[in-house]
């Protein structure tokens, strides 16, 4: 079924949102971002997100998704500038036992570009940073 008409009303503004962003972005230097966090609100889905990330492809503005199920278009979109995840989801996410390396080598090459950062926390332990470059 189609999202109640407030949320196809506030998907449009958000999106009208990002291109006034880039426009002021472009004219001014000034940098931006956008943060996706968490389960999706009643009425999102998927494709809300992927067509945030899409808004942002090609153009300033830097991206970051903190989730990883029901993800996996905003993902392929390869325009995540930050993936936030704690370990277990990036294990999950990657289809990979326990090797955490491994894991966030999988997801770079599966879904993220090589200038992105993947950030993982370990519960009460440290936290790792990841990045390709």
């Amino acid at each position: 079924a189609p999202p109640p008409p407030c949320v196809a009303a506030l998907k449009k503004q958000i999106l009208t949102t990002i291109d006034d962003m880039r426009a002021r972005s472009q004219s001014t230097g000034e940098g931006f971002g956008v943060a996706l966090c968490g389960t999706f609100p009643p009425g999102v889905d998927e494709d809300s997100y992927a067509s945030i990330a899409a808004a942002l492809k090609g153009g300033p503005g830097l991206l970051l998704l903190d989730g990883y199920k029901g993800v996996d278009a905003t993902l392929l979109t390869r325009r995540v500038d930050v993936l936030k995840i704690n370990s277990d989801e990036l294990l999950e996410l990657a289809g990979m036992g326990s090797d955490l390396d491994a894991a966030a080598e999988h997801v770079f090459k599966t879904y993220l570009s090589p200038s992105s950062l993947l950030a993982v926390t370990c519960g009460s332990d440290s936290a790792l940073l990841w990045d390709m470059g």
